[in-house]
């Protein structure tokens, strides 16, 4: 087993058990468009809101080639080197990157996400994580902990040292797990992300929207699994924000779902005592 495969192979069993549901906050805008399109939306991670989400995880990375590089003489050396100085520029790499969280009624979440009058979307975890298989994105839970990160980074370059210089899709698997670093102060989010291998440019999955002041290139994974139910997305259940109408969304979404041939969902309304002034 690699370092890689630990965090996005198969999610075991008991990790199934605790966590059954992913959960990503939305606008309604947003939920009728990934209903409507069977799709949600991955963005390049460049243009994520925090644009220090990527370089957290590769300078963690490149400092532990670079310290492991010391340690080391000849040619092990060099090669450590090499691949700490590309790595501190592989940032423009296109991955595409879906965030999801453990907690389906979280005030930090609605805060963020259109002040409380949007909606949870809750899939189920195996279907979510088939959905993204079928299009080279993984599933697996962001890392917070700065111990942890450097115990990653240095197993993975563990494996570099033992197996020799590492090609372009060993290279793609660090930049993948960089991307679940995130800083600490957001441990909260209990956060998960669904992430791509590179992406080329011109995939005609990648289609761009406009964002407030720039367009945003994001990646179309399609949430239909071929031997599953025709109009079952993973779609489970859905928790109304404290500050939508809980009555009226519950008719939009139960006359959505029937146009749309969704499975019977559970609705709940926010119990979090949050209103937007």
């Amino acid at each position: 087993m690699s370092i890689f495969s630990d965090h996005f192979g198969k999610v075991p069993a008991q990790v199934y058990a605790q966590t059954p549901l992913m959960c990503h906050y939305t606008s309604h805008f947003g939920a009728a468009g990934i209903i409507g399109s069977q799709s949600i939306w991955a963005t390049n991670v460049k243009f994520l809101n925090d644009v220090s989400e990527l370089t957290h995880g590769i300078q963690i990375f490149k400092r532990e080639f670079e310290n492991r590089a010391a340690k080391e003489t000849g040619g092990l050396k060099d090669c450590l080197n090499l691949i700490a100085e590309r790595f501190g520029r592989w940032g423009n790499v296109y991955l595409y990157s879906c965030s999801f969280t453990e907690n389906a009624d979280q005030l930090s979440q609605w805060r963020g996400y259109n002040q409380g009058q949007g909606v949870a979307l809750c899939f189920d975890f195996h279907h979510l994580a088939s959905a993204g298989r079928q299009w080279e994105f993984g599933l697996a839970r962001c890392v917070y902990d700065l111990d942890e990160k450097r115990e990653i980074a240095l197993k993975f370059i563990d494996e570099i040292v033992r197996d020799g210089p590492p090609n372009l899709d060993k290279m793609t698997e660090a930049l993948r797990l960089a991307a679940l670093f995130k800083d600490p102060s957001f441990h909260e989010e209990s956060e998960w992300r669904m992430i791509s291998t590179v992406v080329d440019i011109v995939s005609d999955r990648v289609k761009f929207h406009a964002a407030r002041s720039l367009m945003v290139p994001h990646f179309e994974v399609g949430l239909l699994i071929n031997d599953e139910q025709p109009g079952d997305i993973g779609l489970r259940e859905v928790v109304v924000g404290p500050g939508a109408p809980f009555d009226l969304t519950l008719t939009s979404f139960h006359m959505m779902t029937q146009k749309n041939n969704l499975p019977t969902l559970s609705y709940k309304e926010s119990i979090i005592p949050y209103r937007a002034l």
